[in-house]
């Protein structure tokens, strides 16, 4: 597993205990930097501690580009779940 790996909005809301909407309110209103893979966002989790921990007001979250290319998708998409 990498050092800071992707996560979907479910997988998020239930390892940091909060609703998936308040998730994706962030990712809407651009406090959480989050990529676009067909309908699922994914997101660092380094950028959700951050989020959490305060660091957003040092440095003021910009939305990731979207992956198109190959080569920028997350190596194994095996853990995503896309049930919705």
């Amino acid at each position: 597993m990498s050092a800071d790996p992707w996560m979907t909005v479910n997988e998020i809301a239930d390892e940091f205990k909060m609703r998936k909407t308040t998730v994706r309110n962030w990712i809407t209103e651009h406090k959480l930097p989050a990529s676009k893979m067909g309908r699922k966002y994914l997101i660092r989790r380094s950028a959700v501690l951050a989020l959490i921990e305060g660091d957003e007001a040092q440095q003021p979250a910009q939305p990731s580009p979207r992956l198109d290319a190959p080569s920028e998708f997350p190596r194994s998409a095996e853990h995503l779940n896309f049930d919705g």
